[in-house]
């Protein structure tokens, strides 16, 4: 089976990114970072209420991204990972860039190191490998946290656009 994402909204304009795939019992989260809203979503959500969370995805340390990962570890056995490069809060396993792994789902993540925003920001690439056309649901999709916005780039806070290249 595919790749399903569920949006899930926080805060006034921000999201987490429910990854999973039919089948699978294991739950992924990107950037998590308002835990009680994300929580109570996947509680009255028919299909995420169903699955344990695994592992959070966190692109990079500002609040509105990594502020639920603590809340989180308290309540979760989870891996949490985050860029070797960034002081996230919460952070497991220190991920760098091309590194690569497989969720406990099937699911194939590359990192893709994107300083600028924040020196240790982090893409999360993520793949399904099966092929299964039986579904109309993503087969890859990127994670970018704040390297890219509707209409424009990140705001860069502590690098310049040289390090982007």
């Amino acid at each position: 089976f595919n790749m399903r994402i569920i949006p899930i909204p926080f805060f006034t304009d921000n999201f987490c990114y429910a990854v999973f795939r039919r089948g699978y019992p294991s739950l992924s989260l990107v950037d998590p970072a308002h835990w009680p809203t994300v929580k109570s979503f996947i509680s009255s959500h028919s299909e995420l209420k169903t699955l344990k969370l695994s592992e959070v995805l966190t692109t990079h340390k500002h609040n509105d991204h990594a502020g639920g990962n603590l809340e989180i570890l308290k309540e979760n056995k989870v891996k949490i990972y985050g860029g070797e490069f960034d002081d996230i809060p919460g952070v497991t396993d220190k991920v760098r860039d091309k590194d690569e792994f497989i969720l406990p789902n099937g699911l194939k993540v590359k990192i893709l190191h994107t300083p600028c925003h924040t020196l240790g920001h982090v893409q999360f690439y993520v793949q399904n490998l099966a092929l299964d056309r039986e579904y109309n649901e993503a087969k890859r999709a990127l994670f970018c946290g704040d390297t890219l916005f509707v209409g424009g780039c990140g705001r860069f806070f502590e690098g310049t656009a040289s390090d982007m290249l």
